[in-house]
């Protein structure tokens, strides 16, 4: 006998998070990074088969990681959509709208590291010995 799995309660996304608005298929959406949606879409996205690994994703990404960073930009404040079909809404025609509003909400969505005095920026020095 195959045990039915119980759902989670939808959790209502906090109205005060920075969103970004994207329209597809004529519905608008509002799309948000948070660590804790970031932890929630991959383990979400892992349960259903998806390996990801998001915050690799941000750095290079292709087709297959910018609809698996849209699914999971949608999670926050669309958990009743499943990710698996979100990532096929992204395509050809607008991709390029796409990955401006996953830059545009991952921006608003992180905070902006300061330079402590006496330093060049915020980055940590890279390996290579470059800054």
């Amino acid at each position: 006998m195959k045990k039915k799995q119980v759902q989670p309660p939808v959790a209502t996304p906090n109205p005060a998070l920075p969103f970004t608005e994207i329209q597809i298929g004529g519905k608008t959406y509002r799309m948000v990074f948070t660590y804790e949606a970031l932890e929630a879409a991959e383990l979400q996205l892992l349960e259903r088969g998806i390996d990801v690994r998001l915050l690799a994703c941000m750095v290079s990404r292709s087709l297959a990681s910018t609809r698996t960073l849209f699914a999971c930009s949608l999670v926050a404040f669309h958990p009743e959509l499943d990710p698996r079909e979100t990532r096929r809404w992204v395509t050809v025609q607008n991709l390029p709208e796409v990955l401006l509003a996953i830059d545009k909400a991952w921006n608003q969505s992180m905070p902006e590291a300061k330079a402590e005095e006496g330093e060049q920026g915020a980055d940590p020095p890279q390996e290579n010995g470059r800054s």
